[in-house]
């Protein structure tokens, strides 16, 4: 009896990516510089404006004995709150002082390890009551200085007192400017005394009263920072040096921010990639404008340039290099030592021939092949790398199937590939399993491939069957 089988086999394109390793060790040999170290002069104003209480300044006298000196909370310049020397009795008065101890520089804003130069005071004040009190002079709306921690010297003279001739809204005293600090109170951590000090008097008349109040206290201080030193240099921590197979939009990842200055904070990064290892035309940058220690690669993120001007992602199967930096907001560090990696491979093969292949009727436990028939069948390397390619059967469909195996029997065939035009034939032994048919097949080189069929050598029935014949492209 003659079987009849009537193969029609089609080829099932698979694309798959593949791991090879690039090893990339080149130095950088480019780098931006730093910026350089430079003094400069910055300014913070400290006010006591009082609106709930005195902002821990004490009164340590308050004209004559028995006055008492208080926090006024339904009067002040802009907003209610002030300090208040009052005195209500006849024929009583002397010096009233408000100060401020136990501070440093740094306690109002002074930044740690600069160099205070000059300080401008002001303070607003009023005379709101005068009843029968003193007009020549003893009522006055204060002296505004700085004191030395022990109070035995004046560093600087920011306000002299205004005399009041009577009752007076509230005024500004901003007359003498910025005073300089001399060379032994100067440093961040020196400790001071702010102080306003005046005078009060009434007359020697039933009924006399006088009341000063002062509001809106402020210093402004002039400073040079110090010195400051940039940002340690960061490194490259992810993806690791050479690594392979990465994305084309991968993820960068630098070390932590670190800084000699402790009170230095992350404000700024860089980021560079290159396909070359002197960034003279990266292909895509990013500055952060915050203090970041990773970022993607996209076009959200940061701009294609030169060779990938236009582009979304990195281009496949290429080498890049990549550095990053970082700035404390004053200096920026120098650029890491730069590191490579290679994104991934395409791997694709087309199949150029018609990818049918008919075997016609073969005899039971015969066999037929492709060689000189017209159904050799040519696999193309349209990937963008050099690429392996595999082979596989599938198992005979219609009707009773039969079984792919490295020999025949009953419902159970062989089927066999061969890159050499016939001269060797390679077993495909089961539907699961890929046989290498080329090792290396370079980009657009081709591969052809004849097939040979041997019918089982019993079969339940006589039906024409189906095969399937997948090729892989893989890593070499």
């Amino acid at each position: 009896m003659r079987a009849v089988f009537k193969k029609s086999s089609q080829f099932i394109l698979i694309l798959a990516i593949s791991f090879g390793w690039i090893f990339s060790g080149w130095p950088q040999i480019y780098n931006f510089p730093p910026s350089a170290n430079i003094a400069y002069a910055d300014q913070t104003t400290k006010t006591y404006s009082f609106p709930s209480d005195t902002e821990s300044w004490s009164a340590t006298a308050c004209g004559a004995a028995g006055a008492t000196c208080i926090w006024q909370s339904g009067a002040g310049s802009p907003a209610n709150g002030s300090l208040e020397e009052p005195e209500t009795r006849k024929n009583k008065g002397g010096t009233w002082t408000w100060q401020l101890s136990g501070i440093t520089w740094e306690n109002i804003g002074v930044p740690s390890g600069a160099t205070v130069t000059a300080v401008d005071g002001s303070y607003n004040h009023t005379m709101a009551t005068c009843t029968d009190c003193n007009t020549t002079g003893s009522n006055t709306s204060g002296t505004l200085s700085i004191r030395d921690s022990g109070d035995t010297a004046t560093v600087a003279t920011l306000e002299t007192a205004v005399s009041y001739t009577g009752a007076a809204g509230w005024a500004s005293r901003n007359a003498s400017g910025a005073q300089s600090i001399g060379a032994s109170y100067q440093a961040s951590n020196t400790a001071v005394i702010i102080r306003l000090s005046g005078s009060i008097q009434t007359n020697n008349v039933t009924g006399a009263q006088a009341v000063i109040r002062q509001d809106e206290i402020s210093l402004t201080i002039t400073y040079t920072p110090a010195s400051n030193n940039p940002p340690d240099k960061p490194t490259n921590s992810s993806p690791a040096d050479t690594a392979t197979d990465v994305g084309v939009n991968p993820t960068l990842t630098g070390s932590a921010f670190s800084d000699s200055d402790g009170g230095d904070t992350h404000q700024n990064t860089e980021w560079q990639v290159d396909d070359d290892v002197d960034f003279a035309t990266p292909v895509w940058t990013r500055t952060a404008g915050s203090g970041e220690e990773s970022t993607v690669i996209n076009t959200s993120n940061g701009t294609f340039a030169n060779e990938l001007s236009g582009e979304t992602q990195l281009a496949n199967s290429t080498q890049y290099y990549w550095q990053v930096r970082y700035s404390d907001g004053t200096d920026w560090s120098s650029w890491s030592d730069a590191t490579s990696f290679t994104t991934v491979a395409i791997f694709s093969i087309t199949i150029t021939s018609s990818g049918v292949i008919e075997y016609g009727f073969v005899e039971i436990g015969t066999a037929s092949s492709t060689v000189g028939n017209g159904y050799t069948q040519t696999a193309q390397n349209d990937g963008n790398t050099a690429e392996k390619l595999n082979v596989k059967s599938s198992d005979a469909t219609v009707g009773t199937g039969w079984t792919l195996a490295s020999t025949i029997g009953t419902n159970q065939f062989k089927h066999e590939f061969s890159t050499t035009t016939g001269s060797r034939w390679d077993v495909m032994p089961n539907s699961a399993t890929y046989v290498t048919a080329d090792p290396s097949v370079a980009v657009s080189g081709t591969a052809t491939f004849d097939f040979r069929l041997t019918v089982p050598s019993a079969s339940t029935d006589y039906q024409q069957k189906s095969i399937t014949i997948t090729v892989q492209a893989v890593a070499p």
